[in-house]
């Protein structure tokens, strides 16, 4: 029985292609693979790993292999084609897999308008055909759908990406042009597919993991289904989705109708997660905040006491903003920032004294810096607070041991 993978393509290959570095004339837009690089990378990962194949193009074979030289004391291991050298060895691509180099042929192969399959005769004039013999690379092909989306529908798409059905069997992969460039650490509802504007690495994974993402939260908003918004927006930080970041921006310029409507419903019903885009919905629907103040219990003036005494005592002042306790129809708000003062909703003082702290420190620091929720200079400027509260504590150690 015939068990060899083959690459076809419909075009002959110049054998520059895998012979001299930094040959690629690969510039159409919606190319998947980089055959500049990528050839090599593949070459030489499959003898890294003892993998039987050669080419055919132009009525001629090419047959590789690795030879082992000395080179400043050590040894190489060079590859050879037809007994001639080539300027590379069995270590470029050294962190790639199997699975990386499949990938990248197949991702070749479809770019170059031509077929892959296991088995059968295959007539290699005028075109170009890569046989390979091993079972862990016909593992791969087997196993194709796992890291490519070609076979799958979109249930929405615009000019940056898709969004596909969830797969069966939960996979949280990333996919650009239809091909895994990375996973999530956390549940996906649905499978994501970007289309355009992402940066890769040489080993074709994602370069900016936040690029990928922003893009995503771009094709949500345009979502149009109501259906498919409630389920996305009602889930929180457990899921990949809870915790997209929405721009301010994007949310003016990209949103549909219904993304809007449904977001406002269900913030107003206490039950959106996101806290990126609660806080863009606030920004661009301030809460009247100052008409729904209230006096502060005993109770709750006690409360707040220890807070302060709490606060204090790691060294953060938050005295020096006025503080007022108001009543909001929205059940997610806790805190805000407004006009040089700390408003804190009332369900916060029954929540106890350290989501009190937490909430009226996070107001402090909005203050502080004038940054906004949910940004990245916002979180840089938290993270250098958390950088100088540890240091403080060092340097007090060091003091006690002397």
């Amino acid at each position: 029985m015939n068990n060899t993978l083959t690459f076809v393509n419909k075009l002959e290959l110049d054998p520059i292609s895998f012979s001299v570095m930094g040959a690629s004339v690969k510039g159409d837009d919606s190319a998947i693979g980089f055959f500049g690089s990528g050839l090599k990378y593949a070459i030489a990962v499959m003898l890294r790993h003892n993998v039987d194949f050669n080419i055919k193009t132009h009525g001629k074979e090419y047959k590789f292999y690795s030879e082992k030289r000395s080179f400043r004391g050590e040894d190489i291991n060079l590859i050879l084609c037809n007994e001639k050298e080539l300027g590379y060895t069995t270590e470029f691509g050294k962190t790639w897999t199997l699975e990386q180099a499949f990938r990248e042929l197949y991702c070749n192969t479809l770019d170059e308008g031509g077929k892959v399959g296991v088995g059968g005769e295959v007539n290699a004039d005028h075109q170009t055909v890569i046989s390979v013999n091993d079972h862990r690379m016909n593992e791969q092909y087997s196993n194709r759908w796992e890291n490519f989306l070609f076979h799958s529908d979109p249930i929405w798409s615009n000019d940056k990406g898709q969004i596909h059905a969830p797969k069966t069997n939960n996979q949280n992969n990333k996919y650009y042009k239809g091909v895994k460039v990375g996973a999530s650490n956390q549940e996906m509802l649905f499978q994501y597919n970007i289309t355009k504007d992402c940066k890769l690495t040489e080993d074709r994974t994602l370069k900016y993991q936040f690029e990928w993402d922003d893009s995503v939260a771009d094709v949500i908003l345009t979502l149009r289904d109501k259906k498919i918004l409630n389920r996305i927006l009602k889930r929180g930080e457990e899921t990949f989705e809870g915790e997209l970041s929405y721009s301010e921006f994007s949310v003016d310029r990209n949103a549909s109708e219904e993304f809007i409507e449904v977001a406002n419903e269900l913030n107003k019903k206490g039950k959106l997660k996101n806290r990126n885009l609660i806080s863009v919905l606030q920004a661009k629907n301030p809460t009247k905040v100052e008409d729904q103040a209230e006096d502060l219990t005993k109770k709750e003036e006690m409360i707040l006491k220890d807070c302060y005494s709490m606060l204090e005592a790691a060294g953060y002042y938050t005295q020096g903003f006025p503080l007022i306790k108001f009543k909001s129809e929205n059940t997610s708000l806790l805190g805000l920032a407004k006009d040089g003062k700390i408003f804190i909703e009332s369900k916060c003082f029954k929540l106890g004294p350290r989501e009190l702290a937490v909430t009226i420190l996070e107001e402090f620091f909005h203050l502080k810096s004038g940054l906004s929720d949910m940004t990245r200079p916002f979180q840089n400027f938290i993270f250098e607070q958390l950088g100088e509260k540890i240091e403080q504590i060092r340097d007090l150690k060091e003091k006690l041991n002397r």
